[in-house]
């Protein structure tokens, strides 16, 4: 932490500001305290209701399958991907103890329940940018102060307390991965926006726990046709409570004596309209993490739509956060330099798509017939073995053309012409090529002995 004590105390004799708004991870029965308003709820409990933690490890699981990987666009505005030592960092080992996909996976679920994610960069040395770990905080050890300058300009600062003392640490020397943030230093997450559901799940979820733990004990009136006092009333309900109470005493016998009758009084979980009412919370729950209610819960899926499902997942639910975290990466962890050069952080989606074998498929292939992947390109894509004698040929729009990367020779298979792009002719050379491979050759001697004919009546005229 020496480095970043440094540093942060170099920046803090730049900066200064009025204190405006103080974020807390850090109390123990609260997820963040926002303007003196505290949420009762902990990440473990919502972890507890089965239709967050499947939302959430869908989500998560999904994005930390994928690797990040480091491009450049060049002159004619295509992305090279570009060898980098970081992308190990990023992917295989960001510190000593976490591996590249737990670390994206606790980015995502942060940013999810919290909606702010932040990471120590820890550089070999002040005056270097060589990366040298990632490590990221738990939400719960940090508070945040936000800083207003000149009534516009806003800077925070990020107290970490935990069993090893306290740092402080500048925002903007942070990767710092936000959702939904108005000022760019602390976003809001899902916990915050939908509280009454989650405490409404919560709620509903105690309530049928204790319905099964009491329900080998019948919900009933015991009615007796003398008055019972306080004593024969308390031992009456000790005993029955000993006799009938938890699931292990289901299915004794019931003994009434001195004129005690029995009258149930139970309800039925369907007229209380339980199953319809969960029905209801997973799909709003479905609708907090965006995601189609299929995916959460099989029941729901009427019409096995699950090509459509899945390209809604990774077009609306994956793709905004992947493109937060790109961003943030490509912010915190590039060069000013290397952006200006067009250099830039994005996640490989091919890995996301290796379970839809046939989806790939299609795109691949209408990817070649479009002249965007060459048939090199589309057979290594494929996983089809090529070899380096093969011409590597784009496919073009016009009919069966193609054009041969190397030597820059268009060929139409289904007529036999042959061109170069360096000596193309003219358009109407290619008409008249057009016209001429469309005719037979009875066609052309035809033409021939007409153009003869001509030729010879023109000399008679002459004469």
């Amino acid at each position: 932490m020496g480095f970043w004590n440094n540093f942060t105390n170099k920046k803090k004799d730049t900066k200064n500001g009025q204190l405006v708004n103080s974020y807390d991870f850090g109390q123990a029965t609260s997820l963040r305290s926002y303007l003196g308003k505290e949420s009762q709820l902990t990440e473990e409990q919502l972890m507890g209701i089965p239709a967050v933690e499947a939302a959430v490890n869908l989500i998560s699981n999904s994005i930390a399958s994928l690797p990040l990987k480091l491009y450049k666009r060049n002159e004619s505005g295509d992305l090279i991907e570009v060898k980098d030592s970081r992308q190990s960092l990023l992917n295989d080992e960001p510190n000593e103890s976490l591996s590249g996909y737990a670390l994206k996976r606790k980015i995502v679920k942060d940013i999810l329940f919290y909606g702010t994610s932040k990471t120590v960069i820890e550089r070999k040395s002040e005056t270097s940018n060589e990366i040298s770990g990632l490590y990221p905080l738990e939400p719960k050890d940090i508070t945040i102060d936000v800083y207003l300058i000149n009534n516009y300009r806003r800077y925070g600062i990020v107290n970490l307390t935990g069993d090893g003392g306290h740092a402080s640490f500048y925002n903007d020397v942070m990767l710092s991965v936000l959702r939904d943030s108005d000022d760019g230093i602390v976003g809001t997450g899902v916990i915050e926006n939908n509280e009454n559901i989650f405490k409404l799940a919560l709620a509903q979820i105690e309530y049928e726990k204790n319905l099964l733990e009491n329900g080998a004990m019948p919900t009933s009136v015991l009615e007796s046709d003398s008055k019972l006092n306080d004593v024969q009333i308390n031992r009456l309900r000790s005993a029955w409570e000993t006799m009938y109470e938890k699931t292990k005493n289901a299915g004794k016998t019931i003994i009434l004596e001195s004129g005690l009758k029995y009258r149930p009084a139970s309800y039925n979980p369907d007229d209380m309209q339980m199953e319809s009412g969960k029905k209801s919370i997973t799909s709003n729950i479905a609708q907090i993490f965006n995601i189609p209610e299929p995916m959460i819960n099989s029941a729901s899926n009427k019409y096995d739509s699950s090509e459509q499902n899945n390209l809604y997942f990774l077009q609306y639910t994956l793709s905004p956060l992947m493109t937060l975290i790109e961003n943030s990466f490509t912010k915190s962890l590039l060069l000013e330099s290397e952006k200006e050069s067009g250099y830039m952080w994005r996640f490989d989606e091919t890995e996301l798509l290796r379970t839809t074998e046939d989806m790939t498929s299609k795109r691949i292939i209408t990817q070649y017939n479009a002249g965007l992947r060459t048939n090199i390109e589309a057979m290594k894509a494929l996983g089809i073995k090529t070899s380096d004698d093969m011409g590597e040929y784009t496919k073009l729009t016009t009919g069966e053309v193609l054009l041969y990367k190397n030597s820059k020779d268009i060929i139409n298979p289904n007529t036999g012409v042959k061109l170069n792009v360096d000596t193309l002719p003219t358009q109407e050379e290619m008409i008249s090529l057009q016209a001429n491979a469309s005719r037979t050759p009875n066609d052309i001697n035809k033409d021939s002995q007409n153009k003869n004919i001509s030729q010879g009546n023109e000399v008679n005229e002459w004469k």
